[in-house]
């Protein structure tokens, strides 16, 4: 993975110290099943979903397919920008 696609403010959410820790240098897929094994997949689908992340499986997220994750991130950034300005 590129490190200018890895540090996009697009691969960027606010999450509190203590998940950022957790998830350190974990790939997405293994820290949302972790993460989902406690919440329950409708729980962790609403937290994510708040986050402007595809809720579900499968996803770009949890595939690690980053490219395809940017470009939807993208579009739901363009989405809601649209939603909140008009």
């Amino acid at each position: 993975m590129a490190a200018t696609s890895r540090d996009s403010v697009l691969n960027r959410t606010l999450i509190d110290k203590e998940t950022n820790i957790r998830i350190n240098k974990k790939a997405p897929a293994e820290y949302l099943r972790e993460i989902e094994a406690e919440l329950n997949a409708e729980r962790l689908g609403e937290v994510l979903e708040s986050h402007l992340l595809q809720g579900g499986k499968p996803s770009s997220l949890s595939e690690g397919r980053l490219s395809d994750f940017l470009g939807e991130r993208q579009q739901r950034f363009a989405e809601k920008l649209e939603e909140v300005t008009r």
